[in-house]
């Protein structure tokens, strides 16, 4: 008898079924993963962009009407103080327009950015280049340049940064007045 109390393989209790648990299991990790690429894709475009426009927002005098260039005076917290800044939003739905840059004998810089605050465009320069040209075209527009210009395929919205570098609070002024000669007009 005491034979028979002894458990036989075939009587030994079986672990619980877990069919189907690991299939929920991997699939709830697929979608919580899909969720979590769409949402750090959303937040990628979307908060840079309102952080720009927040950061603009704070200062108005650097924002100008569209096609027409405002001149930063003040020192903000975005930018260098060895810097000259020249700021303009841009909208090329009515065509595409013309920056142009007087000549500098000193590092200077233009600068795209898209609404969504990507840099999408850079040109630069050390000096001694002469009057410098751009011209900006919406994406898939862009057209011949003319008179040296150069041609700069860009979102059809969005914010142009001129800079110019200065050596010295003696050097401020002659900078600033030369920068104000900068334009930018339809092409």
């Amino acid at each position: 008898r005491a034979r028979a109390c002894a458990p036989t393989p075939a009587a030994r209790p079986r672990p619980p079924a877990v069919r189907g648990s690991v299939t929920a299991f991997l699939g709830a990790a697929l979608v919580t993963l899909a969720l979590a690429c769409a949402a750090g894709t959303l937040a990628g475009r979307f908060l840079p962009a309102q952080r720009l426009r927040k950061s603009l927002a704070r200062f108005p005098e650097v924002i100008a009407g569209p096609g027409s260039l405002a001149h930063v005076t003040d020192h903000t917290p975005f930018a260098a103080v060895d810097l000259l800044y020249s700021i303009a939003l841009f909208d090329l739905a009515a065509g595409p327009l013309c920056v142009s840059m007087p000549a500098y004998d000193d590092h200077w810089s233009l600068q795209v950015l898209s609404e969504n605050a990507d840099n999408v465009a850079w040109r630069s320069g050390r000096g001694g280049e002469g009057v410098r040209g751009f011209v900006l075209y919406s994406r898939g527009a862009a057209g011949a340049a003319t008179n040296g210009q150069d041609v700069v395929d860009v979102p059809a919205r969005g914010v142009v940064v001129l800079r110019w570098l200065v050596r010295g609070e003696a050097e401020r002024a002659r900078v600033d007045a030369l920068r104000r000669t900068a334009t930018i007009t339809r092409a």
